[in-house]
């Protein structure tokens, strides 16, 4: 309610004068009754904007409240459309095929180092060349096997029979016998129509449930039963107010990633040697190990390729990633593909103009392998040096075990 008084300050349709049956906008079941109940609520900075605004009494809407209509003279400034990212459909076994052997004719460009390349000897960043080298041969081959997947068109439920009773209904006069009948045929058609359209969606989930197939199984439950979701370019601040400006949002995205990294803790003093020296090098086996545990289908990142891509790369792959990572392990710097960071509004739950609600962090997949090479390297530490005891946060053991090995000695 606060929200909106802060927008709304004023009904336009009950700021102008015209005649009572262009400003009433509900009728009782009868037609003895006529109020003015729906309005167009506008702030007030721009009143000067609004037009002709009127109620359509003629309109056929199957309801006791009649259109209202709004003319509404704004000048929008141009805004530049974002870059969508390249969606590649890598389901088809055959387009994976041709994919895989495009990136095989291309072994050699994947497989010669580009410090060697004396087009490249211009450029600082050793991991930024091959990184390149690799996300340009990898995009290109996609793009010229790999379909775009494309959203699916939203077919209506309503079957064309009864489209055509529905224009047979608005001709009709609304106040006799025969708009009253065709309302309630097509409201009888409308009910089956939706009766049968979700007896086909389940219909498609019980074939996915029979095939195994848990995707499309979720993918039809969801529309069953979620919920739309608005596209919200309002951000709420602390206090409560509602940022529509895009200095003001970027202000606030701003201070919302600068406290979700922050800490109170006091920062560690030591000193640490960059480049990896302390550290012998990530070997080919220990990056092919990481490669093979990214999980699939999930969202790419700033540089566009998807788990499953560098996958299908196999051995070209493996080895440009492994020289990058080598690279960087040694001089101590990332690729500037790696460093960056989407923040995606996805909203899971509460409110969509709340930061921590709307907001999925999404980086690169080949700085996950570099990321997974670490973390492996600290659990083998951390599994020498934790207690034989210890049961949970472990992989292959966990509480449950304890709880079995307790009750069997009660037992």
């Amino acid at each position: 309610m606060d929200r909106l008084v802060q927008f709304a300050q004023a009904a336009a349709n009950a700021m102008v004068k015209r005649h009572p049956r262009r400003l009433s906008t509900w009728r009782s079941p009868h037609g003895a009754y006529r109020n003015q109940i729906d309005y167009f609520l506008v702030p007030r900075r721009w009143m000067s904007s609004v037009g002709k605004c009127r109620s359509y009494p003629s309109c056929d809407a199957d309801t006791d409240h009649t259109l209202v209509g709004l003319k509404f003279g704004l000048k929008l400034k141009q805004c530049s459309r974002p870059h969508l990212a390249v969606r590649c459909n890598l389901s088809d076994r055959n387009e994976r095929a041709k994919f895989q052997l495009k990136l095989c004719n291309r072994f050699g460009i994947l497989d010669t180092p580009a410090a060697s390349d004396p087009v490249n000897e211009v450029l600082e960043d050793l991991a930024d060349r091959d990184w390149y080298n690799l996300r340009d041969t990898v995009l290109k081959a996609a793009r010229e096997t790999v379909k775009t997947k494309r959203r699916r068109p939203n077919h209506s439920w309503i079957k064309p029979e009864t489209f055509a009773l529905i224009e047979e209904k608005s001709e009709c006069n609304r106040g006799g016998n025969r708009y009253k009948s065709l309302q309630k045929v097509v409201r009888k058609h409308l009910r089956e129509d939706r009766e049968e359209h979700l007896k086909t969606i389940c219909g498609e989930m019980e074939s996915a449930q029979r095939a195994n197939n848990a995707k499309d199984m979720f993918r039809s439950m969801n529309r069953l039963t979620k919920q739309a979701c608005p596209s919200v370019k309002l951000v709420q601040s602390d206090s409560g107010d509602i940022m529509t400006e895009d200095p003001q949002i970027m202000d606030l995205w701003s201070d919302y990633c600068e406290k979700l990294y922050s800490t109170t803790e006091q920062a560690d003093t030591q000193t640490l040697t960059s480049g990896g020296l302390n550290e012998p090098i990530p070997t080919y086996a220990e990056v092919k190990k990481a490669l093979k545990s990214l999980k699939s289908r999930k969202a790419a990142g700033p540089d566009e390729i998807s788990a499953e891509m560098l996958k299908l790369g196999e051995e070209s792959v493996t080895r440009a990633l492994h020289r990058i990572i080598v690279n960087v392990w040694q001089t101590g710097k990332w690729s500037t593909d790696w460093t960056l960071v989407y923040l995606r509004p996805d909203l899971q739950e509460g409110r969509p103009t709340v930061c921590s609600t709307i907001v999925r962090f999404l980086i690169s997949h080949a700085s996950k392998v570099m990321l997974r090479v670490i973390l492996d390297r600290m659990r083998d530490m951390v599994e020498y040096e934790v207690a034989e005891e210890q049961a949970g946060f472990r992989p292959q053991r966990g509480t449950h075990n304890h709880l079995c090995s307790l009750r069997l000695i009660t037992e």
